[in-house]
């Protein structure tokens, strides 16, 4: 009776960890206004410091998962957690550019062993006969993640001109919160029940393979797209617009990117439905979309219509995140067996720094001849390459 109590409790407070625990609150928000203006650094120096935290994240994995098999699931959320307060106070109180580095390492690793919280909520749902709940939970934690950011996108510009460290003061104390509820987590004890295998392995095989590549290219192309749009922006409205006038209608921009979000969170919770076809096609062809318009937005010589372009853009980035987070999630612990569902989050996390390590390396190459500009062609073309790797996962899927 006492372990039902404790799961349904775990169950309960999941949406309100996870959901401020999914990132850096506040960092996504003004992390390239806060790197460039009070940091100091530039376009070629961020994406060096991105490349060596993915690779950092990279080449810990195999230790990474030894540890995690070492100490549990739920001692591993903990030091995530940890490692994530780290990473915080180092990117807000460091000056050194290799300090500033080791925050985002340790910001990086950590969710390696964070995510690990998805296992211990599937394997408490599993012991309670309620695996079916998985998608919903996770579809609250993002909806409340996707809340929390909107409310900070609309006052971070705000705060940020009161004092340009007071937004990563309050994340790092949001991280020291995160630290606190993962000691209020429990993990089952009980047995099992046996899951069925799976029909067609070898097939079945194939797509999660294929997904965890894909997962790990369009995660980067949302993300380093995310980063380098906001800074492809900042740079346009640099040309013409004063930093406190800039820091404004970037927080604009990101509240209203907060709102789509918002709304797509809520959309996909209500028509989820983990057997469409269509979901992956739609999200690849949206990616495409917005790496267009930011290219028409940086060639346009119109003022406001750029800007708007370039937004619209932007906000398809925030758009399609979590829908795709959480189908590729649940699509990878569905089709593997329950042993395997720590591997298959370290992978699927792995696969993320793979990408971001590789797209972010040659996006600091083109940097380092070329414009903010080419990076979005580059980005654009990886983007149309996701939609053939799409094409690729359901004419296996079909067989």
């Amino acid at each position: 009776m006492k372990e039902i109590q404790k799961i349904n409790f775990t169950t309960k407070i999941f949406p309100l960890f996870s959901g401020m625990s999914m990132d850096l609150l506040f960092w996504a928000a003004i992390n390239m206004i806060f790197l460039t203006t009070v940091k100091g650094l530039n376009a070629s120096q961020i994406s060096v410091m991105t490349s060596i935290s993915s690779l950092a994240a990279i080449v810990i994995y195999p230790v990474a998962v030894k540890i995690i098999k070492k100490i549990g699931n739920i001692n591993s959320v903990r030091l995530g957690t940890i490692l994530l307060l780290i990473g915080a106070s180092l990117l807000t109180f460091s000056k050194a550019f290799l300090l500033i580095i080791f925050g985002k390492v340790a910001y990086e690793i950590s969710f390696i062993f964070k995510n690990m919280d998805n296992v211990v909520l599937r394997k408490n749902l599993k012991y309670m006969n309620k695996t079916d709940d998985f998608i919903k939970i996770q579809g609250k934690a993002t909806f409340f993640y996707s809340f929390l950011t909107l409310i900070i996108a609309f006052i971070s510009g705000f705060i940020f001109n009161i004092n340009n460290y007071l937004p990563m003061i309050l994340c790092t104390i949001i991280c020291v919160i995160d630290v606190i509820l993962s000691f209020c987590l429990y993990e089952c004890q009980g047995e099992n029940i046996k899951e069925e295998k799976t029909k067609n392995k070898m097939s079945m095989s194939k797509i999660i393979m294929l997904i965890i590549i894909l997962y790990g290219l369009t995660f980067a192309v949302i993300n380093l797209g995310q980063s380098n749009s906001q800074l492809f922006i900042q740079y346009e409205l640099n040309s013409y617009l004063k930093i406190d006038t800039i820091a404004i209608i970037l927080s604009v921009i990101l509240t209203l990117s907060r709102l789509v979000r918002f709304a797509s969170n809520f959309l996909f919770n209500k028509f989820y439905n983990v057997k469409n076809s269509k979901l992956l096609y739609t999200i690849s062809s949206l990616l495409a979309l917005a790496y267009v318009l930011l290219i028409m937005g940086g060639l346009i010589p119109v003022k406001i219509l750029n800007i708007v372009l370039m937004t619209i853009g932007f906000c398809i980035f925030l758009g399609v995140r979590d829908p795709f987070l959480n189908y590729t999630k649940t699509f990878l612990l569905n089709n593997c067996h329950e042993e395997y569902h720590q591997n298959a989050m370290a992978y699927l996390t792995t696969s993320q720094q793979i990408g971001n390590f590789v797209v972010s390396g040659i996006i600091a190459l083109i940097l380092l001849k070329a414009s903010i500009m080419y990076v979005m062609i580059f980005l654009l073309l990886v983007a149309i390459f996701d939609i053939f790797l799409v094409k690729k996962i359901y004419s296996l899927v079909e067989k």
